[in-house]
């Protein structure tokens, strides 16, 4: 019973990452990313 109780709770878990991942990760992605530039750096 340990075992599939063990078992359960890691594919449960593993399954919860794999969701955050995909959902955090377009947001983090680095070709996503566009930084302001100063104001002094735009004259």
């Amino acid at each position: 019973m340990k075992r599939l109780y063990i078992g359960l709770l890691s594919t449960l878990f593993g399954s919860l990452l794999l969701v955050a991942n995909l959902t955090v990760h377009p947001a983090c992605a680095w070709f996503f990313y566009q930084p302001e530039l100063p104001q002094t750096l735009k004259k």
